[in-house]
């Protein structure tokens, strides 16, 4: 499908994929259908359920080589792709519902959360405003990507199914894979059930595996593409865009090590130059003032502050999630002074 109402091709950027959305149709009967592994992760959430299998020894070598095998050959056709889901989850056999929905919680919270692409987020957030219906459609399973559904505020999920037994996976899939054409299959399935004009709908994906689920909606975009996605999105005019990877570079490393240094560095100099007050108090708000403007500034970190009028109203008992390892930076650089931290 098209829409010759939208501009065509052409690489867009994050500011390009929000304002064709807010300049778009309104409403829950249009659709934002997002791929997830590759799309909204940067990577593969299979992966972290692989390394804690791994791990614990869950796996065992004869499924482990048919796995690399598969791998190594490539998954090109739906029945490559039942054949490595079904080894896939055989490690799964024998397992509680409530288990694997317990351990995709907890991997979600420890790797699969720092993976997710912002500029993802922010673009589900935005249809999120135009009310339109989003759905993460994914060949993964709901262990999966209910986690991230959930963190999200997405209330639609199409994935591949798990066959549960009175309450124990089997290790076999429980209906049709949401793969190429499975996928394309079950979005439409969905929009007809729910009232969705897919002409004026939106798709994301990555993969190259998911031109015929692109081809569902009339506003594809093509985000990370590989080769073959990238032909495709030129021979149909979908526009591309490209996240930034979640995977630190030799530049981001750089400014983790010039932000340490500076906070640090800032923290020491402060606390010098303050005890010529001849107060440790004043020493120590100076050293933490310095720490966080400094380690900001070498870091290269902006902060975007809502509500920054509640920061000097004192006594008070400020609360953080410590989801990032820059929370000690963050809160040298707005609280600055006249705290003290309880752990």
């Amino acid at each position: 499908m098209s829409n010759p109402s939208q501009p065509v091709g052409g690489t867009w950027s994050e500011e390009d994929l929000i304002a064709a959305v807010e300049a778009g149709p309104k409403g829950p009967n249009i659709g934002a259908f997002f791929d997830f592994d590759g799309t909204l992760i940067d990577g593969y959430s299979l992966s972290a359920f692989a390394r804690h299998h791994l791990r614990s020894l869950q796996v065992t070598p004869a499924d482990l080589g048919r796995m690399l095998l598969t791998g190594i050959r490539g998954v090109t056709s739906e029945e490559d792709f039942e054949q490595f889901t079904v080894l896939s989850m055989h490690t799964w056999a024998g397992r509680s519902e409530d288990e694997l929905a317990e351990l995709g919680e907890r991997l979600f919270v420890q790797g699969i959360s720092g993976s997710l692409y912002p500029e993802g987020w922010h673009l589900v957030e935005a249809h999120q405003r135009a009310g339109h219906t989003v759905v993460l459609a994914s060949s993964a399973t709901r262990f999966q990507v209910e986690p991230t559904a959930r963190a999200m505020g997405v209330s639609h999920i199409l994935v591949s199914p798990v066959e549960i037994v009175n309450g124990i996976c089997t290790g076999r899939p429980g209906g049709p894979l949401l793969w190429r054409a499975g996928k394309a299959a079950a979005v439409r399935e969905f929009a007809g059930e729910h009232g969705i004009d897919l002409t004026q709908s939106y798709a994301y994906s990555n993969g190259d595996e998911d031109v015929p689920f692109l081809r569902t909606s009339g506003r594809a975009r093509a985000i990370n593409p590989g080769r073959h996605l990238a032909e495709a999105a030129r021979h149909y005019g979908w526009p591309v865009a490209r996240f930034r990877s979640r995977r630190a570079g030799i530049a981001d490393i750089a400014h983790t090590a010039a932000g340490l240094i500076g906070m640090l560095g800032g923290f020491a100099a402060g606390v010098v130059l303050g005890a010529a007050t001849g107060s440790r108090r004043e020493a120590v708000d100076l050293g933490t003032t310095l720490a966080g403007e400094l380690g900001s500034v070498l870091a290269g970190v902006r902060l975007d502050v809502h509500g920054a009028e509640h920061l000097a109203v004192r006594p008070a008992v400020f609360l953080f999630n410590h989801q990032s390892q820059l929370d000690v930076l963050i809160l040298a650089k707005l609280l600055r002074g006249g705290f003290t931290g309880v752990a």
